[in-house]
């Protein structure tokens, strides 16, 4: 049956006259709503009954509210809508518009909220107390996301190999750590290497966790190059701010928390709406990526008033932490700016 249109504010809408369902075309939903709904949503697997793309003819892929589908939906929020990879465009069934927008309203509300997750999820935060982001998959595939877990992998398995024929983690280290004693302008490649050394597998596992968690999201919107350069810079700051600021200068760094601390700061300019995750007093909750962020960075803060004013020593870098996420912020504002003046109308 062919669509006919509806005026729905400023937005001509097509729908079915038969089913009453909704077919919004790319960038239509979000001039209305003022907000991307894939921010909030999880992509599912399609199914037989998913539909085509009536504007392409593309399988559209269904992405579905919460962190799993529900037994008996008696009660609790779900919603699934149908979305178009190909021309980004949304198809939503006879009510699903006003339930969305609803679901939209309290996800963004900055209400904290019991979550609904699944028994691995809530293991994994509550025995790491690492957040579950809810953004939706990137749209590409982040190879450069995966190029640089695979080269923190395969440099932690080559250390790990020279530590088993007696070269030693502390010579590994000094190779190819951050040794601020000997920070000059003719080792200042130093600056590069450290991101790629870590001190034990949990260390690199749970930097490679936020690297994955936060780096696709931001490598889709900026692209593979700027993405790159981005990381690596701010690493690059963020030793460089723990070569001034540390009190054990002959202490080799190592790992890339100062890079990935940069990538939470830029997220959290880049994607203010999103929502993540944890577990608080056994209680999983999800909660804006604005307070958890907050929360975080005031955390690498008060380590370091530590450090400085008591002289406190910690297993980690709050330096490179602190540093590296206002970094990550600054970058993340200014390719936002840029963003926004490229797709201004000329």
């Amino acid at each position: 049956m062919p669509l006919a249109q509806q005026q729905v504010g400023a937005v001509l809408i097509d729908y079915c006259p038969h089913c009453s369902g909704l077919f919004f075309d790319a960038g239509e939903l979000e001039r209305l709503e003022g907000r991307s709904p894939r921010l909030h949503m999880s992509r599912k697997p399609p199914t037989e009954e998913t539909p085509l793309c009536v504007r392409c003819g593309t399988k559209m892929e269904p992405y579905g509210y919460g962190g799993r589908r529900p037994a008996s939906p008696a009660g609790r929020h779900w919603l699934e809508i149908d979305y178009c990879p190909h021309c980004q465009s949304y198809w939503l069934d006879g009510g699903e518009f006003h339930a969305l927008r609803a679901l939209l309203a309290k996800e963004e509300s900055g209400h904290v909220r019991v979550d609904d997750v699944s028994a691995g999820q809530y293991l994994l935060m509550l025995l790491t107390s690492m957040p579950l982001e809810y953004n939706v998959a990137p749209r590409r595939i982040p190879w450069m996301t995966i190029a640089l877990i695979t080269a923190n992998v395969l440099i932690y398995l080559a250390s790990t190999l020279a530590c088993a024929f007696d070269s030693g983690p502390e010579r590994v280290n000094a190779a190819m750590g951050l040794v601020p004693r000997l920070l000059h302008p003719s080792t200042a490649m130093m600056l590069l290497t450290y991101q790629f050394a870590h001190g034990g597998i949990l260390h690199l596992a749970s930097n490679m966790y936020f690297l994955h968690v936060f780096g696709d999201n931001l490598e889709d919107r900026w692209g593979r190059g700027i993405y790159l350069v981005v990381y690596l810079l701010i690493g690059a700051l963020s030793g460089l701010a723990h070569a001034v600021l540390t009190s054990a200068p002959s202490a080799p760094l190592v790992g890339a928390s100062g890079a990935i601390s940069g990538l939470l700061g830029a997220y959290l300019v880049t994607f203010p709406r999103a929502r993540v995750g944890v577990v608080m007093m056994f209680v999983p909750l999800r909660v804006s990526v604005l307070a958890y962020m907050l929360i975080w960075f005031g955390i690498q803060l008060l380590g370091l008033l530590a450090e400085r004013l008591f002289g406190t020593s910690f297993p980690v870098s709050v330096a490179a932490h602190a540093s590296g996420f206002a970094c990550g912020i600054a970058a993340g504002l200014l390719l936002r700016r840029r963003g926004s003046a490229s797709r201004a109308p000329a």
